[in-house]
């Protein structure tokens, strides 16, 4: 789970019978009440451009981010086309064949954007990038079936 926060989601899916591994920053009291659930938890900054640290127990059938906060949505720097396909490129190295990525994104700012009910979650330009990827949008949910295979076909 990428931007795992406290580790709720991760504890969930655990409590299920999945091995889990999350990835967040070193904030102290984040992992102050990750480390009382017990997760594994890497500590890391995601940046643009970036290369993401080895993540133990890989490859992964599944990766999440729920509510990302790693691309900046809705403030200076937010993630655009390019910073998205150096990340994902990047993340392919972590995935098992017919991986699936499950990203709920926050709001964007933009073109097309608008505060309140009918709200963009995501620009215009970047609805194309991920649909072209082969994802479906439900909202702000993103989910991208085979997600090596689709990210292979990136320039």
């Amino acid at each position: 789970d990428l931007g795992c926060g406290f580790g709720y989601f991760l504890y969930g899916a655990k409590h299920f019978g999945h091995q889990v591994v999350g990835l967040d920053t070193d904030d102290p009291y984040l992992l102050a009440v990750t480390n009382l659930l017990g997760p594994k938890k890497v500590q890391h900054w995601i940046k643009p451009f970036q290369p993401l640290p080895e993540l133990p127990d890989g490859p992964y059938d599944r990766i999440t981010a729920f509510a990302t906060c790693f691309d900046q949505a809705g403030m200076d720097g937010q993630w655009g086309v390019k910073e998205w396909t150096y990340f994902l490129k990047d993340l392919k190295r972590s995935m098992a064949p017919g991986c699936v990525l499950h990203f709920k994104f926050n709001q964007y700012v933009g073109p097309g954007t608008k505060s309140g009910i009918g709200c963009k979650v995501v620009t215009p330009e970047l609805i194309a990038f991920f649909e072209g990827l082969g994802g479906t949008f439900d909202k702000r949910f993103y989910r991208l079936a085979d997600a090596p295979a689709a990210i292979a076909k990136l320039p």
